[in-house]
């Protein structure tokens, strides 16, 4: 019997958020922002001196053909030697080498390869010509920059050891696969975070205000459900719609991606993208992960936006102050790594975790000794908080059927 109560209640407080013309209206402006976000650097031009020399697509086309030529190659002493012979063909007197025939010719072809090891190493062009381009040279100088980042971001030994267990892990010599559509899919990441937590809140900031505001508040709570039932119902289908959204996004994304960059690269290594992370993921785990974690932080987010609506019980203020929130975390950019607890306090809520360098910190979290990845230990810490989140709620819920009209 508690069973089918509840899931006709459930069903009935679905309803009631679905058929809101405002969700489907915001999540079209969504859908069509973020295909306008993918589409529009293929459509932009590029102009050298004043002078139009090509479309972005025209140079996608190109650059995509020449990668995925190199699709599968280790990044060997082989790789390097080639990509360093063709680089040192361009002339070293000109300032934009990148319009010069020696570059379009020779060395465009090893432009992802050369971007890679400039991202590893740190070397500047000048620098890479004199290099003597070799697989053991080129992970020694990574390593070295590696370290250079975790003293800069204040790890302890024990985590420099993680971190450098977790190097140790990653293959050797590390193959190079066409990846451009999880590189779109990681870029976009920020910007699907931002606009699921607005559209959460828009949804979701009358599902108990708009009871108070249309005096409907008592006939619920006088109601044989009204005290837990009709509450939890609320509860689950706005955490429902809430991942769901979050669901609907990365699909989304991941489809547009693949569709414009084709599906290559699932088994990429992480570093060919986020370059001073260590742990032995390839891009595809990658990608599940970060839309995983994005599904749970919908749940905190959404479960958090509905209990202030029940505390505020004022859509227009509950929308006002989860706005605030999220802007918050987009104006205080970070805190310095030298308030380490702060910063990284900070950077775990709901409006700054949404981003690749958070999921994918480099500042692990230590419990009882050992070390965990931000994206093992801050979902399990929202699932949590969504709980208890929710029964608090429920608190302020019973206490205005006490003390309201």
């Amino acid at each position: 019997m508690f069973q089918q109560n509840f899931g006709t209640l459930y069903h009935y407080e679905l309803k009631k958020i679905v058929r809101r013309k405002l969700l489907w209206i915001a999540l079209a402006v969504c859908i069509l922002a973020h295909v306008a976000g993918l589409m529009y650097p293929l459509f932009s031009t590029y102009y050298a001196d004043g002078e139009l020399t090509a479309s972005h697509l025209q140079m996608y086309t190109v650059d995509r053909t020449y990668r995925e030529k190199l699709s599968g190659r280790k990044i060997d002493d082989e790789l390097l030697r080639e990509m360093a012979t063709a680089y040192r063909k361009i002339p070293s007197d000109v300032e934009q080498y990148t319009l010069t025939d020696e570059y379009q010719t020779y060395a465009r072809p090893y432009s992802d390869i050369y971007g890679i090891v400039h991202n590893w190493t740190g070397m500047d062009r000048e620098t890479m010509m004199d290099w003597n381009a070799n697989e053991a040279s080129l992970y020694a100088l990574r390593r070295i920059n590696l370290e250079r980042d975790w003293k800069e971001l204040h790890l302890t030994e024990t985590e420099k050891t993680f971190w450098a267990n977790q190097e140790s892990r990653m293959e050797r010599p590390v193959t190079y696969y066409y990846h451009e559509a999880y590189s779109a899919m990681i870029d976009s990441y920020l910007t699907v975070g931002i606009t699921m937590l607005l559209l959460i809140a828009v949804i979701l900031s009358g599902v108990f205000s708009e009871e108070h505001i249309r005096r409907t508040d008592q006939l619920i709570l006088s109601s044989a459900k009204g005290k837990n039932l009709a509450y939890w119902a609320k509860i689950f289908a706005g955490g429902t719609v809430s991942m769901a959204f979050a669901a609907i996004l990365s699909l989304i994304v991941a489809v547009l991606s693949f569709a414009i960059h084709g599906t290559g690269g699932f088994h990429a290594a992480i570093q060919l993208v986020l370059h001073f992370y260590s742990c032995p993921l390839t891009l595809g785990q990658a990608y599940l992960i970060m839309s995983a974690v994005l599904m749970i932080t919908a749940l905190l987010w959404g479960v958090f936006v509905m209990v202030l609506s029940e505390i505020l019980r004022s859509n227009v203020a509950t929308l006002a102050v989860s706005t605030g929130l999220i802007l918050s975390g987009m104006i205080v950019d970070s805190i310095s790594d030298r308030f380490r607890i702060i910063s990284q306090l900070w950077d775990s809520l709901p409006m700054r975790f949404l981003s690749p360098w958070n999921v994918f910190s480099v500042r692990p979290i230590t419990l009882s000794g050992h070390c965990f990845t931000s994206w093992q230990i801050i979902p399990v810490i929202y699932i949590l908080c969504s709980i208890i989140i929710a029964i608090l709620g429920k608190r302020a819920f019973q206490q205005y059927q006490v003390s309201g009209r």
